[in-house]
C-alpha cells in the first residue's frame, strides 16, 4: 500500500505483506511488534510497517544481509 506524506510517496506494508517478505507468518510479525522488535502503526483492526522497519527487526533476528533483500527462502525455523 502507498501513502503520499508530504509530498513523499511511502509504501507500507500490511502484516500479511511483511510476513511475506521476511518468509515468516503472520502470527511472527505480531509476536515481533509485541516484543518490540518490530515498529508499526495501527490502522484500523491491524497494523502497517515501513521497509526500514521490517529490515530492522530482521537483522535484530539474525537474518543476513541476503535474507534481507526478500524473496530468500528461511528455513533456519525463525
Amino acid at each position: 500500500m502507498d501513502f503520499n506524506i508530504n509530498g513523499r510517496k511511502v509504501r507500507v506494508y500490511t502484516s500479511l505483506e511483511a510476513a511475506e517478505y521476511a518468509n515468516v507468518s503472520e502470527g511472527t510479525i505480531g509476536r515481533w511488534r509485541r516484543e518490540g522488535y518490530l515498529l508499526g502503526q495501527s490502522f484500523g483492526r491491524g497494523f502497517l510497517y515501513n521497509l526500514e522497519s521490517i529490515q530492522s527487526a530482521m537483522r535484530l533476528k539474525g537474518y543476513s544481509t541476503q535474507e534481507l533483500e526478500g524473496g530468500i527462502t528461511n528455513d533456519s525455523g525463525r
